[in-house]
């Protein structure tokens, strides 16, 4: 058994011979510290978490920084996820960023550059809100000028049904109750109507 002291920050314990102030030492009882340049970086706790940037983790992993470099920099050339985030259950809904940039939560197959399983799907063509919205062919064209909608238009239903409110189904800008379709007219109700 190796037995030395707790060493501080500026004076670590286990160091290098031609850099004394960098290295390991005892922050306190179960805590133990990194240290570079005589200044705690990082440190485990007693409970096993880890901190970089921090002496007091909120986390079981806690990164805290105030540069003006990214908190974190991940760089990932292969094929498979860049980033695969698990749930509890392991099972096949996590969080996930694909090989191709595309954001998956529920999902590991996101598919557009946005997904949410059985809620949503955001892509540069059609994106839709399941059960509820759907926006077809929407063209942002400006950040500050005016974005379109061509040809396909605005839906609302529910129950996978999207025929419950339409508006711009045709290139008269016609509006349809109860059908998705509304083409030959204006305004289009399918089924029973009360105008008052």
């Amino acid at each position: 058994v190796l037995s030395v002291a707790a060493g501080t920050a500026a004076a670590p314990t286990l160091t290098f011979s031609s850099d004394t102030d960098s290295g390991l030492f005892m922050v306190s009882t179960d805590i133990l510290g990194f240290t570079t340049a005589g200044s705690q970086r990082a440190q485990f706790t007693n409970s096993g978490a880890f901190g970089m940037g921090t002496t007091s983790p909120g986390g079981f992993l806690a990164l805290t920084t105030a540069t003006t470099s990214p908190g974190v920099l991940l760089t990932y050339t292969g094929t498979g996820p860049a980033l695969y985030i698990e749930d509890a259950a392991n099972d096949t809904t996590p969080f996930v960023i694909d090989a191709s940039g595309n954001l998956g939560i529920g999902t590991t197959t996101p598919g557009t550059i946005f997904g949410i399983h059985k809620v949503a799907s955001f892509a540069s063509a059609t994106s839709t809100i399941e059960c509820a919205l759907r926006v077809t062919n929407f063209t942002a064209t400006s950040t500050t000028a005016t974005s379109t909608i061509s040809t396909g238009g605005f839906q609302v239903g529910q129950a996978g049904d999207l025929a419950a409110f339409t508006v711009g189904q045709s290139a008269t800008t016609s509006v349809g109750v109860g059908t998705s379709t509304p083409t030959s007219h204006q305004f289009g109700v399918t089924g029973n109507a009360l105008i008052s």
